[in-house]
């Protein structure tokens, strides 16, 4: 519990209480109480560190401070309890208010011995935009998201499950889960098309939606990249044309991957080259119908599969946009970017 003292004719009680006096609003009123407690270090750092000390009077030899470190603490918990009741915070007001009580006064230990403090984040609530903002309205309390509508990669072997799974907070969390029949669904004209949890039933959903369509995205490295000499010869675009495929290995007639089986003689099966070839040939004539006559210009082509993809990167399963991101692939052990492609058209 806080330790209030008179130091220089200061009452830190008595400041306390006039700044929370200062606004209405208990999210502002509790911002001006955690400013004011910080710029009362600075200016008077003796009696801060008085504060602060590890040997403190026991109350009962001093009433007089008990009272002001009473008036004190009270200043701070209920401040923090009415921004519990307006639902801008959650949680129990004491541990709160403590937690915030031991932050401040821990910025200002440091800021007392001449360290500089760096928080990164510009809002009272931390986060960014997976925090939520909440209003009490007269028939109940309203929470509304800023950004983050729904989180992936929270299954039982998903990404984000795996690196709360290795800091020991996997167990610790709940989340509720969406529709697993359509946790989004997409309206246009004529076709209301509701997207599934499962990779199976998306792509099932799909074709049985569009059964005569491919879906392929298409991008151009001569545009992406235009100074660079090395993405195509003079008078020639490099660009890329991609879709969704199955990534288990029998779609490809391989029965074990490169990774399993230590070698790539798979490449030199001709139901597999006859196979990706086929895909390569599907994906230009698809790309014609954003880019006419495309087939007609082409001076060099490549197909990759899933099947490749693991060969050259070790990503086993596919890979969407570079290698997975686990715990063990992230930051300073991410593996930088090689050597681009030269081809002037591409079908992976």
């Amino acid at each position: 519990m806080p330790f209030a003292d008179r130091v220089a004719g200061d009452n830190f009680a008595d400041a306390m209480e006039a700044v929370a006096a200062l606004s209405a609003d208990p999210v502002e009123r509790l911002g001006r109480l955690g400013e004011a407690s910080l710029r009362r270090a600075r200016t008077e750092p003796h009696g801060d560190r008085i504060m602060l000390e590890l040997a403190q009077p026991h109350a009962c030899d001093y009433p007089a401070l008990h009272r002001e470190e009473a008036r004190a603490w009270a200043v701070l918990r209920n401040g923090v309890a009415a921004t519990v009741e307006a639902g801008a915070v959650e949680g129990n007001p004491d541990i709160v208010a403590h937690v915030l009580w031991a932050g401040l006064h821990g910025l200002a230990a440091l800021d007392l011995a001449g360290k500089r403090t760096l928080v990164l984040e510009s809002h009272y609530v931390a986060g960014g935009n997976t925090q939520t903002f909440r209003r009490k309205l007269k028939s109940g309390l309203c929470e509304f998201d800023v950004g983050a509508h729904y989180l992936g990669e929270w299954g039982k072997e998903g990404s984000i499950t795996r690196i709360l799974r290795s800091a020991g907070l996997d167990e610790r969390l709940n989340f509720r889960s969406l529709d697993p029949d359509g946790f989004t669904t997409l309206i246009f004209p004529g076709l209301t098309f509701k997207v599934p949890a499962s990779w199976d039933r998306y792509r099932a959903r799909l074709l049985d939606s569009f059964p005569d369509e491919d879906f392929v995205h298409v991008t151009v490295t001569s545009l992406k990249d235009s100074d660079n000499p090395r993405v195509a010869p003079r008078g020639t675009t490099n660009l890329q044309i991609m879709t969704l495929v199955p990534r288990d290995y029998a779609a490809w007639n391989v029965g074990a991957g490169p990774v399993d089986l230590g070698d790539y003689a798979y490449h030199q099966d001709a139901e597999y080259r006859r196979r990706k070839m086929a895909l390569a040939e599907r994906l230009i004539t698809t790309g014609e119908r954003i880019i006419p006559e495309l087939r007609s210009h082409i001076v060099w082509k490549e197909a990759a599969t899933p099947v490749t993809e693991e060969r050259f990167t070790r990503s086993t399963g596919g890979t969407s946009y570079g290698i997975e991101f686990a715990v063990d692939q992230m930051g300073p052990l991410r593996i930088g970017p090689g050597t681009g492609s030269a081809a002037c058209c591409t079908a992976a």
